[in-house]
């Protein structure tokens, strides 16, 4: 049984608990991962109040989860959730920018997959601009 309570929206979930490098919550088991994401709602905190769960934007079902706590925050993942990596792509973070336009994300896909026209592209300097790019695949983030 979960204590919580709702006050003016905000969930008081505190059934969470960190055990060792992972987060327990509501009979799942989370380990730490890494990406791009935007936070939407704290849903929990830990029995002693120090850490807080936040839900992550398109993730209803709470597979992904930031455990943050006054000064630090980091991205969990239910150990039994595997993180597509293939389908349609839906949207792309290119360092911290969400780009979710349609025609964008086809685009990066026929990259992805070869199935766009061939070019040659003058690369010196290019890692000095270069960003990280995180894809999303289907309903994911």
């Amino acid at each position: 049984m979960y204590k919580w309570a709702l006050y003016l929206g905000i969930a008081f979930d505190s059934s969470a608990e960190r055990v060792g490098q992972t987060v327990q919550w509501r009979g799942r088991t989370y380990i730490y991962t890494y990406g791009e994401y935007d936070t939407k709602r704290k849903i929990a905190v830990t029995r002693d109040y120090k850490w807080r769960l936040t839900s992550i934007e398109g993730d209803p079902e709470h597979n992904f989860i930031e455990f943050s706590s006054f000064l630090d925050n980091y991205l969990y993942v239910d150990k039994d959730y595997e993180i597509p990596i293939s389908g349609e792509i839906t949207a792309v973070y290119v360092g911290n920018n969400k780009v979710d336009n349609e025609i964008f994300c086809n685009t990066i896909d026929s990259i992805i997959n070869g199935t766009g026209d061939t070019f040659e592209f003058d690369s010196d300097g290019l890692y000095q601009d270069a960003r990280r790019i995180y894809l999303c695949y289907e309903t994911v983030l």
